[in-house]
């Protein structure tokens, strides 16, 4: 939950700021680009985007209660 509450520091959840979020934890966490790592998301459009782009090679996965 930490990563989460440090997210919120970075302002409005929009693309830009998403993307500085997970610079953040990229540089905090290199080992989170990788194939064997998954991140949980609620599929906000911001997010997806800026993970797909600073992320490449770590895996999604859609949180169940937002996929309902």
């Amino acid at each position: 939950m930490a990563p989460l509450g440090f997210g919120m520091l970075f302002g409005n959840k929009d693309k830009e700021n998403w993307k500085k979020f997970w610079r953040f934890v990229k540089s905090v966490h290199p080992i989170v680009n990788q194939p064997l790592k998954t991140v949980i998301t609620d599929q906000d459009k911001g997010s997806l985007g800026s993970l797909w782009e600073i992320l490449p090679e770590a895996g999604l996965f859609h949180c169940s209660f937002h996929r309902r």
